[in-house]
Order: C-alpha cells, then structure tokens, then sequence
C-alpha cells in the first residue's frame, strides 16, 4: 500500500496556472475529509486558501519553505496547520531530500496545546476512511495519560477510524503494519517511534506530535543524541506552534529545535506574536514582512471589522461587530520583575493599579455595548483579554473576578497554568 501520492506538475514549476492547480487539488482533498467529520457546510477561510498557495509556490519554486505563519487568535491556525502538513506530503517529490523524508515534527509547549491540534491532524490525515489512502500517520507523546484517553473517546466518536495505539503515554492513529506497543515512559514511547519509523522504509509519511522537553526525557545524552541523529536525517518538515515561547536558543532544547528546522527543508513557526527570536530559530534570519507566510502582518482589527482578509461570504473572527476605543493610561509601568531584582511587590503594585483602570473602562463599555449590566457578562459574552507577559495575565485574572464578583467564568491561560479550566473552578 503506497500511502502518499505525488501530485501531476508541469515541468515549468513557476507557472501560475499550476500553483492555483495544485493548491486547489490540495484543497479539495481537504474539503472533503473534513466534511465528511464537520458537514458539508464546513468550509476554509480566505486566510486558509491564500497560506496553502503561497506555501505551494514556495515548494515548486524552491523546493523548501520557511516562514512564520502570523495569524491572530481564534483565525484557524491549527486548521492551517493541519492543510499545510497534508500539502508537505503530497508535495514530497518537489521538495528538497523528499524522497529521504517523511517525518513532519510538530512541537507545542503544552499538552492542551496538543490536543487541539490532533483533531485536525487525524481528520486530514485520511483516517476516518479507514487508511483506503491515509496521507500520512499520527502520533502524539503525552505526560498525561488521562487526557490522551479522553481524547481518543472523543475521535472514535466522531469517526476517526483506523488502528489506535493508546496506552499510557503515547496514542498513535497507525496501521498494523508499523508495530507499536503501549508505553509509560516518554523517553521509550519517542524512541521507539524512531525506530519504528526508519524500519518501516520512505514509503509511510508520520506526523510526530510532542513538547519540546519530551526531549529533555530521554535519560542519557548519548540517548538523546541517537534519536536527534535518526530524526534529523528523517524530518521533511518541523513545525512549531505558539513559536514565540519557543525561541530560548540559549537553552539546549531551544537550540536542538533550532538544528532540526535548520535540517529540515521545510520550517514554519506559528504564532499569533511573531517575535525577533522566532524568526531566528525557524528560518535563521532577522525578522521582515518577507518571512511572513502571508506577506504581511495579520491584525486582529481587521479580521473583525472585515478591513482585510475576509471575504464577503465570510464572518469576521472571533465577533461580528466591534465598536473599537482607545485609551492611554496614566500610569508609568516599571519594569518586568525579573529585572527588578527585589522589587517585585512594587511592579505588582503599579501593574494591579493601571489593570484595574483599563478593567473598569472595559467593563463600562461591555455593559453599554450589550445592554448588560457588568454582573451577567460573563454568563452572555465571551471576552479575551490578551496580555504582554504570564505575570500581568495572573493579575488581570484576579481583578476580574473582583469586580465580577465571580470565579467561575474567568480563565487564564498561560504556560504556567496546565488546565485553565480546573484552575478556575479551584480558585
């Protein structure tokens, strides 16, 4: 069984008319997996469609990509994601090595992080129609056995057909044909994985899912080193999501994350807040607007009142309609605690005092915009509330339950915090 199809190029790779052919060949097989799951009303955005062309022209010009996906939150990251790992191994015979690679590594800095993601992945993998021409395998290495269950359940519920491997720390959506057995250690269930995947031959494509500190398990250097070799030699495309706390290349797994993207003819860091270092670790050079998938940044304030990037059949991101206000604060915020050395309870102080003001503001216009008063917002609306660092996200998290009066509905989510769901029901 050949499980990956190269798609029919012309031999003038640069021509227009064949990008639009193969990005709409790509599309359509897409389409149809996931309708099959969501119903035939699902659709791709406008961003969705012009991310999978310009990564084929990518592919077919050059024979690599690398570039950082910029897409703000709630725009469907984990959906292009997923489209753009179904065009790398459609595309394998156009790509630099591909006839070498077939494993696409995708690391994410958390285990909910993860699970988003594997959804999209196993429904573009070709899965539910029971491996008759899956594109590539999934697998995802998880500390949380539990959840890894659930998660299962959940697929099979929908329809996500196919052998399942779920025992542990490990569940994998693989044929019979690559053996995998159940496994409580992460630092085996990875290095089987590898092993498995250099047996099986060039013919499979896999799509590793992990943290970077799965890594960090394997209990001897020489162990770690094995599998960096095996995985460098193997990796036709890594992808790193939520990029932008992902960059630390002082660090030994920031730097190994590094030397794999470096390896792979196919790079590409997702995020919604590219930073300088992002730009570093995924395609080796300083940040410009030519790195970025799309071409250009991606804002928030445009998606929502329908500015750019949404087509008039389409509905804004995250709300329909949004009356936008701006405020300056009169406060001068020190600086970040860790630069503070000692006075940590002052940044607090000042950071506490300029949230609380913008928290009112924002809580007076809510309860204007939706006729509410500001007590049942939170059983009526759904707000995000984005903020520049883990510290200054916990404080916003306590002044809104202050002034809502409520624990229930408020979560904060940041890497400190596992399940911001149970987090708030224990608060």
């Amino acid at each position: 069984m050949r499980v990956f199809a190269h798609l029919h190029v012309p031999s003038y790779w640069g021509d227009a008319g064949s990008i639009d052919g193969v990005a709409e060949e790509i599309e359509s097989i897409f389409l149809g997996r996931f309708r099959a799951v969501k119903g035939e009303g699902w659709s791709l955005r406008y961003l969705h469609r012009v991310g999978l062309r310009n990564f084929v022209r990518e592919i077919l010009e050059k024979g690599e990509c690398r570039k950082i996906v910029q897409m703000p939150t709630g725009a469907g990251k984990s959906v292009l994601l997923s489209l753009l790992a179904l065009a790398a191994v459609h595309l394998r015979g156009h790509i630099r090595e591909g006839g070498q690679r077939n494993v696409v590594l995708v690391f994410s800095p958390l285990t909910r992080i993860k699970f988003q993601l594997f959804e999209p992945l196993a429904i573009a993998s070709g899965a539910r129609e029971g491996f008759k021409q899956p594109s590539f395998f999934v697998y995802c290495i998880s500390s949380d056995a539990k959840a890894l269950a659930s998660l299962r359940t959940e697929l099979v519920r929908h329809g996500i057909k196919g052998r399942w491997v779920g025992d542990g720390v490990l569940l994998a959506l693989a044929p019979a044909s690559i053996p995998l057995c159940g496994t409580r250690s992460l630092s085996y269930a990875l290095s089987m994985i590898v092993d498995r995947v250099r047996k099986s031959g060039n013919e499979y494509n896999h799509i590793l899912m992990l943290c970077p500190h799965a890594l960090k398990k394997l209990k001897h250097a020489k162990h770690l080193s094995t599998v960096e070799r095996q995985l460098r030699s193997r990796v036709l495309a890594v992808f790193i999501d939520e990029a932008h706390v992902m960059v630390g290349l002082k660090h030994k797994l920031g730097s190994l994350m590094a030397q794999l993207a470096k390896s792979a003819p196919i790079a590409l860091g997702f995020t919604a807040t590219p930073v300088r270092e992002t730009c570093t670790t995924v395609a080796g050079k300083p940040c410009s607007h030519d790195l970025l998938l799309h071409g250009e940044p991606i804002l928030s304030y445009d998606l929502m009142l329908r500015r750019k990037w949404i087509e008039p059949n389409e509905q804004p991101v995250l709300v329909d309609h949004l009356v936008a206000r701006f405020y300056r604060s009169n406060f001068h915020l020190l600086r970040a605690p860790a630069q503070l050395r000692g006075e940590h309870d002052l940044w607090r102080g000042s950071c506490r005092d300029r949230v609380r003001e913008y928290a009112e503001r924002m809580l007076d216009e809510l309860e204007k915009h939706f006729g509410l008063n500001r007590y049942a917002l939170p059983r009526s609306v759904k707000v995000l509330v984005l903020a520049p660092n883990t510290r200054e996200a916990d404080i916003w998290g306590e002044v809104l339950r202050e002034k809502l009066r409520s624990a229930e509905h408020i979560f904060v989510a940041h890497s400190n915090v596992p399940d911001p769901h149970v987090r708030s029901r224990d608060l």
